[in-house]
């Protein structure tokens, strides 16, 4: 009788995983079917729009057109601007020698394989629209002046910034209006920086920011710009990805058309979380954020607990932030969410050396129910591993270029609310300080970045960069998400705690 039971109920799982299999396959279909119209009426716009404008270079497609969805308030409050804040040590140089030593060696930049095309073009082009598409166009009274300058505010001669009005200066910056009709890209030099704020500041001597929309460059890519007008002798840009061999692709791409459409359906219901404390819907969120950042900690502390619990690097990291916001929860009195997601990008071992974006996504469902650290480092090194994997971050990727056949607006509509509560971008750096090419006096000393959501109902960011055996936490957190900005530095308190504690947990065991 219990065997007839077992093989029932095997049966059934069986039945309803295959029919579930059946329904995403008819889903994906209906996607394919329906966007296949707007295909051909895409290309027959592009044929026509760059027929009649010689300026316009291509369309805006695929992860580029998921973060150019701020297409309307682009020239009004951006939503998916990257801002890295880069700190330099020596004599700052003056802007006009700074706009020269960046136009020769990144807007004028060759591309390695030719030596003729430009490595980074997008750097002098603009997004503009027609017949509902986000087209690049070349912005043919491009000059360098309109993108490079120093910060003014008041009276410059009695003006020192100090850490916190740095911190301000960040924000503002996180949605200051791009242009019309220039390239959606700019540096903005603080010569005038005097250091304050966390103990362990670096003595930097000034400041300079670089922004990006993150329509044209993604993360990777903005570490390919900082490098190019930095000494980078004995280093290049590491992104944590292997190329396939051409049999895994096969194998892979087998995998995507058997398994994939099950996957994608099976895990996007999975990870769509109802609204909670920290992932409200669009209608009430500010689109201005604080950012916080935390105290330098070794990248060997990091090395040593993940030795020590036997994971991988990210996972300690994510394992800290998940730690960390169980924590803030608990200390207001804050339910927890029945679901929390978390998406980190990887670079895809394909991407090519120009600017793009060309990553996977890669969704954790966060354990903040889990009271057991070793559990939830445990949980989350188990679905980094089962999503490299999975065919979920190649199908996402497929999905949304698919979706991107829609005009803009159609797309936005319906891409509104994201499925991810948090984003977390990793990006290793340089292991040691980087000369600035041409000027032995300056140095840059660290960089980190935050970005813009690109979503409408995304309010909460984390980035870290490994610089010179450090790296910070940086976190962005939508202004309607926190009471003050004091709940945004309790949300990295708590994280750094739950560092804290790990590596004690490490160091013990180690001493013994």
């Amino acid at each position: 009788m219990l065997l007839v039971l077992k093989c029932a109920g095997s049966a059934i799982r069986i039945f309803v995983e295959v029919s579930y299999g059946l329904l995403a396959l008819a889903a994906l279909f209906y996607i394919y079917i329906l966007t296949f119209p707007f295909l051909i009426f895409r290309k027959l716009v592009t044929r026509i729009v760059q027929v009649y404008n010689k300026d316009v270079v291509q369309v805006v497609r695929d992860l580029s057109a998921l973060f150019h969805r701020d297409f309307d308030s682009l020239e009004v409050k951006p939503l998916s601007s990257i801002v890295a804040c880069l700190r330099m040590k020596g004599h700052s140089l003056s802007v006009t020698q700074f706009q020269e030593v960046f136009h020769e060696r990144v807007i004028l930049k060759k591309e390695k394989e030719t030596n003729s095309s430009l490595a980074y073009p997008e750097l002098q082009q603009y997004f503009t629209r027609f017949f509902g598409y986000s087209f690049l166009k070349w912005d043919r009274n491009f000059d360098i002046k309109n993108h490079v300058n120093v910060y003014t505010s008041g009276d410059r001669d009695q003006l020192i910034i100090t850490h916190e009005e740095l911190i301000k200066i960040w924000e503002d910056l996180m949605i200051k209006p791009f242009r019309k009709d220039r390239s959606p890209w700019e540096i903005v030099i603080v010569d005038n920086y005097v250091n304050g704020g966390n103990n362990d500041q670096l003595s930097a001597d000034w400041i300079f920011f670089l922004r990006i929309h993150h329509g044209l460059a993604d993360g990777f890519s903005f570490q390919k710009i900082i490098c190019s007008f930095l000494d980078t002798t004995d280093y290049e840009p590491n992104f944590p990805a292997r190329r396939a061999t051409k049999l895994q692709t096969l194998l892979m791409g087998l995998k995507c058309l058997i398994m994939g459409p099950y996957e994608f359906l099976n895990k996007s219901v999975r990870y769509a979380e109802p609204y909670h404390s920290l992932h409200y819907p669009f209608q009430d969120l500010s689109n201005e954020y604080f950012v916080v950042e935390s105290d330098l900690f070794p990248v060997n502390a990091v090395k040593q607990i993940r030795s020590h619990f036997k994971v991988a690097f990210t996972t300690v990291l994510a394992t800290m932030i998940c730690g960390g916001l169980r924590k803030f929860l608990l200390k207001n009195s804050k339910p927890f969410p029945e679901a929390f997601t978390i998406s980190i990008p990887f670079a895809t071992p394909e991407r090519s050396q120009n600017l793009g974006n060309e990553f996977y996504l890669a969704p954790v469902n966060v354990p903040l129910h889990l009271p057991k650290r070793k559990e939830r480092l445990q949980d989350i090194q188990l679905q980094l591993k089962n999503i490299s994997q999975s065919t979920f971050t190649i199908m996402f990727n497929r999905i949304i270029g698919r979706l991107g056949m829609f005009p803009s607006k159609v797309f936005r509509e319906i891409t509104r609310k994201c499925i991810f509560s948090t984003s977390y971008s990793t990006i290793p750096g340089p292991e040691k300080i980087l000369k600035l090419k041409g000027f032995p006096g300056c140095e840059m000393i660290e960089a980190n970045f935050a970005h813009g959501m690109a979503s409408d109902s995304l309010g909460l960011g984390f980035s870290t960069i490994t610089f010179n055996g450090n790296m910070r936490m940086t976190i962005f957190v939508e202004k309607n998400l926190v009471e003050s900005r004091e709940f945004a530095q309790q949300i990295i308190e708590c994280i750094m705690d739950e560092y804290l504690e790990m590596r004690q947990q490490s160091a013990s065991s180690h001493d013994m």
